[in-house]
């Protein structure tokens, strides 16, 4: 939890590991099966996700921006922003 920011407006917990054993897994594997995806998370990082992670925590820090529609501007694909 030293990794979540302390302005975190949503934690989630995920037992990965649980998962990936699970029935529903299981039969979901049936039905979609995974291919190894060398451009996936395994490929760069060499993290087998059924595998080599067994929980995971993620926090969302929500941030409100008003931005007004001067400082907004739009340019066709190509264009200088000079």
């Amino acid at each position: 939890m030293r990794f979540i920011p302390g302005t975190a407006t949503l934690i989630a917990y995920a037992d990965i590991h649980e998962i990936m054993l699970s029935d529903l897994r299981q039969k979901a594997r049936l039905l979609l099966p995974m291919t190894d995806d060398p451009k996936g998370i395994r490929g760069p990082t060499g993290i087998n996700i059924e595998t080599d992670i067994d929980h995971v925590v993620a926090g969302v820090v929500l941030a409100q921006h008003q931005v007004s529609r001067e400082a907004v501007s739009c340019s066709p694909a190509g264009a200088s922003m000079t």
